[in-house]
Order: structure tokens, then C-alpha cells, then sequence
């Protein structure tokens, strides 16, 4: 599939690709824009959104060429294997600009490991520091912030804790190429880190506060055979605002061919 929307003075509104099964592990396209305020693509299984990110770019008014960048977005879908969905691109913005998205690719993996799912009661031993209470059921989320996260029945959460909340596991040795987790922020307060040696070698900060989660991924290929520590910290005090996460995964990717 190829997209694109030339300059226009009024709003243009998305094209999707036709509904497919998710029998694959990931996703991947290309997507740029001029003005990323006005656009993002999304992930709609079932008619719900589960999966949304705007493309890189800033406001600009400029024309192609000038402005802008393509990017490869790459989204773990394993979670709704099995389930109809479409890929969504939406650009709703009035001031002349363009969008591209194309490339659309299924990647499968060949090994694949749960870190958590967070599906017991309370936390799993490989967490030395928790969010309080145990993980929250999602139906509960849902409630507040619609069916976007019903992917599983339970999820870290710190919405509803009072006080700035860590969790933060145990070492553990680096065995995987990949780390792909899904993520709701809420804002700046929100902050993902992985250390290695004590140094932060990849991290994620929240920019705004959104209705569905945030696929992250990476690469964890320098760091195979280390000891690492994940951190996932929600420095926001009230008990309205927090931070989820679920499906916290290592895999290793097919060889292409």
C-alpha cells in the first residue's frame, strides 16, 4: 500500500488498508509528514484503537522536501493474534503540508520471551521494586480510558497511588536481541529506563497524556550478555494521573528470506 496527500487547503481525513488477520508478530510501514500535529497513524483491531503514534516532522507550513522526514514505525502486534484489524492513517490538518505512509510489512519472530504479563494476583519475583498494590485489572482502565487497553485481564498500573511510584526489576542477563513492552503515559512524568553497569543505555520519557498505548521497542543487540535493569517510574503525584504497562517481552526477529 502507498499513501500520499499532496497540498491541500482543507482538511483531509485518512485511508486505512483493507482488514487483515494478525497472524504475525509485528508491523512495520513508513510514515512522514510535514506537519505532525495534524496526523497519525493507528492500529484498529476490531474497531477499536489500540495502537496510535504521529509520524516525525514539526509544523511547517512548507512544501515537500523541505520539511519533514520518513520514518520505519515498527509495532509488536503479537498480543491480538488471531483478530481482525486495519492499519488507519489520518491526516486532519487544514495548513498546506503532505503525508506519506507506504511499506507496509509483516515481521514474525523466532523466539520470543515473557518477561511479564502481569496475570497473577500480585507481583512476580523479578521485581525488586512495585507499584502499590497488586497489577490492576484492565476492564477496571477501561472504564476511565475506553477499550483501547483490553489486550489482556491485568496490568501494572499506578493510576489511583498516591505519591510518586517505581517499578523497577532485579537484575537480569540480556539474552535476546529485542525488548518490546506496551506502554499508556501520562505525560512527563513518565520515564522508562534501562541501565547496564549502572548506566542508562535506553530510556523513554512521556511528552502528553493519551487514551491509547504506546508500543516501545528496542534494540538490545550491544548489550547481549550483560546485566541490565528496567525501570519504569511515574513521578507524578496524584492518584488521577499514572502510568501502565503491559506485555513486557524479549524476542529475536526471523532472518530476512
Amino acid at each position: 500500500m502507498a499513501l500520499s496527500t499532496t497540498p491541500a487547503a482543507v482538511p483531509w481525513e485518512g485511508d486505512e488498508t483493507p482488514p487483515f488477520v494478525i497472524d504475525f508478530d509485528e508491523i512495520s510501514f513508513e510514515l512522514g509528514t510535514a506537519d505532525r500535529q495534524g496526523a497519525v497513524a493507528q492500529l484498529v483491531v476490531e474497531g477499536v484503537t489500540v495502537l496510535q503514534t504521529r509520524p516525525p516532522g514539526r509544523r511547517s507550513g512548507g512544501q515537500r522536501g523541505m520539511e519533514g522526514s520518513m520514518q520505519t514505525i515498527i509495532w509488536p502486534v503479537y498480543p491480538w493474534q488471531g483478530r481482525s484489524a486495519v492499519l488507519r492513517f489520518v491526516d486532519a490538518a487544514a495548513a498546506p503540508h503532505w503525508l506519506d505512509a507506504g511499506r507496509v510489512r509483516s515481521l514474525r519472530h523466532s523466539r520470543r520471551l515473557l518477561f511479564d504479563g502481569f496475570e497473577a494476583d500480585g507481583y512476580s519475583q523479578r521485581w525488586e521494586e512495585v507499584f502499590d498494590g497488586g497489577p490492576s485489572p484492565l476492564r477496571d482502565l477501561a472504564l476511565v480510558r475506553g477499550p483501547g487497553f483490553l489486550l489482556s485481564g491485568s496490568a501494572a498500573s499506578s493510576l489511583g497511588r498516591e505519591g510518586g511510584q517505581t517499578l523497577r526489576s532485579l537484575p537480569f542477563a540480556v539474552s535476546s536481541d529485542f525488548l518490546s513492552m506496551l506502554v499508556l503515559e501520562s505525560g512527563a512524568a513518565t520515564r522508562i529506563t534501562l541501565r547496564v553497569a549502572g548506566r542508562r543505555v535506553r530510556s523513554f520519557r512521556g511528552r502528553r497524556e493519551v487514551q491509547s498505548p504506546r508500543a516501545l521497542t528496542w534494540n538490545l543487540t550491544p548489550f547481549l550478555g550483560r546485566t541490565a535493569v528496567l525501570s519504569v517510574v511515574d513521578g507524578d503525584p496524584s492518584a488521577q494521573r499514572g502510568v501502565v504497562v503491559d506485555e513486557i517481552v524479549f524476542f529475536d526477529r526471523e532472518s530476512p528470506g
